[in-house]
């Protein structure tokens, strides 16, 4: 913006201020554009599995999928499973790390044994 958005605007610059103005909205037109794909496809799912995904980053999306798929087979309400999540004070990322992940080099073995020692409380 060419001034503070609280400033007091003088004639003069209101050339300045529409033309910003014009600039973002084509900016945003052409974002919108661009990401119809996107929006049709979240659009779609959101249909055929009953889940408002419009506003959901992609991680989310799948997990509101996979939790609607969950809920469905195990014919339970999804708040209903969440409160059946086993409550946990701290957990140790080595436990979280697959068995089979190695490395060669002693920058990512160092690196893996300090994640690996790590715990995780449930305040932090």
């Amino acid at each position: 913006m060419p001034v503070k958005f609280d400033a007091h605007i003088h004639e003069e610059q209101l050339q300045d201020i529409l033309s910003y103005n014009m600039n973002d909205v084509l900016i945003t037109k052409r974002l919108y554009e661009e990401i119809k794909p996107l929006r049709d496809l979240r659009d779609e799912l959101s249909k055929i599995y009953s889940v408002d995904l419009s506003s959901a980053s992609d991680s989310k999306m799948a997990n509101l999928i996979l939790e609607n798929i969950y809920g469905t087979e195990m014919k339970m309400d999804i708040r209903s499973i969440r409160d059946m999540r086993t409550k946990r004070e701290h957990v140790l990322l080595g436990d979280c790390v697959a068995r089979f992940i190695k490395f060669q080099s002693p920058e990512l073995k160092e690196m893996l044994d300090r994640i690996s020692a790590t715990v995780v409380y449930d305040y932090n």
